[in-house]
């Protein structure tokens, strides 16, 4: 695993000091804080774009552990797994917000990602039509309904 580069890298706003996010509408980092911002740098690096049916390919004993120390969890509801990364060793399961508390294992071995593609809508718009959607079942569970509260969506994304 090549250490000498974070796994994520960060963007620290310089007017507040907070990290910005992508905002998908206007196509730049933008600060939740303070409004700030920042147009995203061009880069002569192309996007290589791999066959699926070649990583189905792959030799499974070559892949890189996701991280030494990440741990990772089977939801009991739901069955999806959660990975956490110590000292955080519990938390809800973002599939169905059921608490997860983690037992001692070793995260599954995994491919990490070249790139990954940005959301295509905000936080805002993505409560917004989960809301609208939710209004429309009669008998939509409560907890569903509190589930959509906008301090728990988050978003996931998903391998292939």
């Amino acid at each position: 695993m090549n250490t000498s580069e974070p796994a994520v890298k960060r963007f620290p706003c310089p007017s507040c000091g907070a990290y910005l996010e992508f905002n998908p509408q206007a196509g730049k980092l933008k600060c939740a804080y303070c409004g700030w911002e920042d147009a995203i740098a061009q880069t002569a690096e192309e996007v290589k774009e791999n066959s699926y049916e070649e990583y189905l390919q792959l030799d499974r004993t070559a892949l890189a552990t996701l991280s030494t120390t990440a741990v990772e969890v089977k939801c009991n509801d739901c069955g999806a797994s959660v990975t956490f990364e110590p000292p955080k060793v519990a938390g809800q399961c973002p599939f169905c917000a059921s608490p997860i508390v983690t037992q001692p294992a070793k995260a599954n071995p995994s491919v990490h990602p070249e790139g990954i593609v940005p959301f295509e809508v905000t936080d805002k718009q993505a409560r917004e039509s989960i809301q609208k959607w939710l209004s429309n079942r009669w008998f939509a569970p409560s907890a569903l309904k509190s589930l959509a509260q906008q301090e728990k969506i988050q978003g996931v994304y998903l391998g292939g």
